[in-house]
């Protein structure tokens, strides 16, 4: 079964804590996706999530959410 690249990138953002770093970010991608997952790939997502104001980046290089879920 194919799974939806969106539903997955919901699964690793509901996973993650109200704050994160992108190696907990890593991690959560890893058990969701499988260990194919780039580190590459994780920064891509962090940046989409930033543009669509899922989450902001902190002075101390963690994320922070500012929404509760992907809709």
């Amino acid at each position: 079964a194919v799974t939806c690249p969106l539903a997955l990138t919901a699964a690793i953002f509901e996973l993650l804590d109200l704050n994160f770093t992108a190696e907990q970010a890593m991690q959560e991608a890893v058990i969701v996706k499988g260990t194919g997952v780039t580190s590459m790939a994780v920064q891509q997502m962090l940046k989409n999530w930033c543009r669509q104001g899922l989450i902001i980046k902190t002075p101390d290089k963690r994320f922070q959410k500012i929404q509760a879920a992907i809709k």
